[in-house]
């Protein structure tokens, strides 16, 4: 299963940066085979640096326990050396803010590496400091049709953000955009405790289902002690599929009436909802301690059976829903379509599917080789002469990621779905599964791990209740179309006013959000100045700035 990390790879934005430039091109002519995966004749060093996701710090450990490999000496840096005469090595590792601040640092000097992963607004520095190189004849010239293909499944979006009048700086590393879609998870067995049998039909029926967790004693251990649903501080992972019922988007860049380009969370539909979840909160529905309660410290509430409805990811299957299942073995979990709390179908928001910028530094003489990695790295994991079997599907979760990059195509999760479907419908034989669709065939079938077997593979058969569906189910609706959705209407590198006041106004936003949940605001009687201050203090401007991008 794939999917981006809680802090897949965060660069901070720096202030400013050396900008000293040789006149001359640095670019030499290195002898290299033909071919988009052309062997080097004299062997091309590379430095680069590796951020680490704490997440998969342990994954890496036990990597090492089992093969003796280490971040810089396993099979993906003797690949690159084996195969294309790239030698890979290091010049900072890490993870956390002990990597960030070191990075930032390295960043300020212009001590940078060779090929190198950024994040949009480090993307626009280095631009402006015309520090890495132009890349739109590199990737023309040397991106394989499987990079380009890969690239491609993200949409449009992908190579947009990346362009800068007319030309590119630097590669996509994309991931799923389909990850970011939040499901409605619930479990059936508390719905069959309550008496319901059939999925929420419209937001109130929801709302009632969300209420009978609560005072009907699902659990039935005859205390008070059940939520509606869990909930974190950060709100949006948990609340962006709620909000959507009412067609309201807190966290997303969307079209007003008028075409122009405006932000969900100070728009009028975002009251209702807002409401709503105040009155829940008012009347203990949700966990009081929600406002301490971060990603991690949430999981508690499903994993001790407190509530029995959950509004996340996919992945999330094996975060939260797989600790509630391990300490409850009735529990019992499906996905349901959201329902409308309006007249008109839910729309969704997702975000870009991109996980950072590869880039190479203007003094590093083969820029080329950065696409040649990426090739090769593709390759490997999904093309035709790779080795899937090494390279993504070992005794270790992620060590597709103990590579050089993070990155994986779009439809990682939806293709092995589909496989999966056809032979457990005998539409295709287990002997034909290949890669990734093996892999995951043996988690969800073969081990009959709960958690895959809820995103990939079939729900138990022993429920009365109806609608309820697998992750992938819906991971295919998503993909076909038949859930509708829209990308966030920001992305790419910030606008200058965004650099400077963006988070601001975003830590603004979810402050506002919080009090009128918890009470300590009331939308009714000031929501228009909150608004008004949000505008006041620099959302204007920033607001003009990206229609002036983005705009029609």
């Amino acid at each position: 299963m794939k999917r981006v990390l809680t802090i897949s790879m965060v660069f901070l934005l720096i202030g400013s940066l050396v900008a000293c430039r040789k006149d001359e091109d640095p670019r030499d002519n290195i002898d290299a085979e033909e071919g988009y995966l052309g062997k080097y004749v004299d062997t091309l060093n590379v430095e680069m640096i590796k951020y680490i996701d704490p997440t998969a710090s342990s994954n890496l450990a036990r990597l090492t326990s089992i093969t003796g490999e280490t971040l810089e000496d396993n099979r993906w840096i003797r690949g690159f050396k084996n195969d294309l005469n790239i030698q890979i090595t290091y010049s900072l590792t890490g993870s956390g803010d002990t990597f960030l601040t070191q990075w930032s640092g390295k960043m300020a000097t212009g001590d940078l590496p060779d090929v190198f992963q950024v994040g949009y607004a480090d993307y626009k520095e280095l631009l402006e400091a015309d520090l890495i190189w132009d890349l739109t004849d590199v990737f023309d010239e040397y991106a394989s049709p499987l990079l380009q293909s890969i690239i491609a499944e993200g949409g449009d979006e992908v190579m947009d953000s990346v362009t800068v009048d007319g030309k590119i700086y630097g590669v996509p590393q994309v991931v799923s955009q389909y990850d970011s879609y939040k499901y409605l998870w619930i479990r059936r067995d508390w719905m069959e405790q309550v008496g319901v049998y059939d999925a929420p039909q419209t937001a109130d029926d929801l709302i009632e289902l969300m209420r009978l967790f609560v005072e009907e004693d699902p659990d039935q251990n005859g205390q008070d002690d059940t939520y509606a649903f869990s909930l974190s501080n950060d709100l949006w992972h948990n609340l962006e599929g709620f909000f959507a019922m009412y067609g309201a988007y807190p966290d997303s860049w969307v079209l007003d009436n008028d075409g122009d380009i405006v932000l969900g969370a100070i728009q009028d539909s975002i009251k209702e909802p807002l409401q709503v979840l105040q009155t829940m909160y008012h009347d203990g529905w949700i966990n009081p301690e929600f406002i301490t309660l971060d990603y991690s410290k949430s999981k508690a509430d499903i994993a001790n059976g407190k509530a029995g409805i959950f509004m996340g990811a996919h992945y999330n299957a094996s975060d939260f829903l797989l600790p509630s299942k391990n300490n409850d073995p009735e529990a019992d979990w499906a996905v349901f379509p959201w329902p409308s709390a309006t007249d008109s179908t839910v729309v969704h928001q997702l975000e870009l599917g991109v996980n950072s910028i590869l880039v190479a530094n203007k003094d590093f003489p083969n820029p080329e080789a950065a696409v040649k990695m990426l090739n090769y790295y593709y390759e490997m994991l999904y093309g035709e002469t790779g080795d899937y079997d090494t390279f993504g599907n070992d005794q270790v979760d992620l060590i597709w990621a103990m590579g050089p990059f993070f990155s994986y195509r779009p439809t990682i999760n939806l293709v092995p779905y589909q496989d999966i479907q056809k032979v457990l419908n005998g539409e295709m034989n287990v002997a034909d599964l290949q890669g990734a669709s093996l892999d995951y065939y043996e988690s969800t079938i073969i081990e009959q791990k709960y958690d895959w077997k809820i995103m990939f593979g079939e729900l138990p058969d022993n429920s009365v209740v109806s609608g309820g569906q697998t992750a992938g189910y819906y991971l295919e609706q998503l993909a076909n179309g038949e859930i509708e959705y829209f990308i966030n209407r920001f992305y790419g590198e910030p606008t200058e006013s965004m650099a400077i006041v963006g988070q601001q106004l975003g830590l603004m936003s979810l402050e506002y959000f919080t009090k009128a949940i918890s009470g300590q605001r009331n939308t009714t009687t000031d929501f228009d100045d909150f608004v008004q201050s949000w505008l006041e203090n620099g959302g204007t401007v920033m607001t003009e700035e990206i229609n002036e991008k983005f705009g029609d």
